[in-house]
């Protein structure tokens, strides 16, 4: 019986040889790396968890055990970033930080906060939530600095802010405010 779940494959450039790193029958998908290691959400114990493969001592690792779910999984050096499904039916923000084996809250809101990513110390996200003014789902995008622990407002929720991204002080996303799905850049 051929596997029709999805498993996690990294492809090596300079030797041109593909390798797969996950070979459990339930779905690993979501993958994202940083040198030598290798994240992603992992469904194989019935919960959606943060796993971890280090390409160069070949081990992986379980880097959530909690039943809530554990979603879009970022690395950048040794801290790991993801969105954790609250009991309360929304998503906070948490950062693992492999040195030192401790996770973080980030956001503790009852407003959902999602697709978190990482570069160096900070951490950009999605906030969206309900406008009954509007009768619209609104989004924003903040950013967080883990060295000085101040969080920052980056955008208004004139539409769909969705999917940040972040290199050195430039975050990007997309964006439709004007009806159609743009490219926008903000310089921290």
């Amino acid at each position: 019986e051929k596997n029709s779940n999805y498993n996690i494959y990294v492809y090596d450039l300079e030797t041109g040889t593909e390798t797969q790193i996950t070979t459990n029958k339930e779905i690993q998908f979501k993958p994202d790396i940083y040198g030598n290691k290798i994240v992603w959400e992992d469904r194989r114990n019935g919960d959606i968890n943060v796993y971890m493969y280090d390409l160069e001592t070949e081990t992986e690792i379980q880097i959530t055990d909690d039943e809530d779910g554990q979603y879009n999984p970022k690395i950048y050096g040794n801290k790991i970033v993801w969105q954790k499904y609250e009991k309360n039916s929304n998503y906070n923000i948490y950062v693992y930080d492999l040195e030192t084996g401790t996770e973080i809250q980030i956001t503790d809101d009852e407003i959902s906060q999602t697709e978190p990513a990482i570069y160096e110390d900070k951490i950009v996200w999605t906030k969206s939530y309900w406008s009954y003014n509007d009768d619209k789902y609104m989004y924003d995008l903040y950013v967080y600095d883990l060295e000085t622990g101040e969080k920052k407002f980056i955008t208004n929720g004139e539409a769909h802010e969705l999917n940040p991204n972040i290199y050195r002080d430039k975050i990007v996303w997309h964006d439709k405010k004007n009806g159609n799905y743009d490219i926008y850049m903000y310089d921290l």
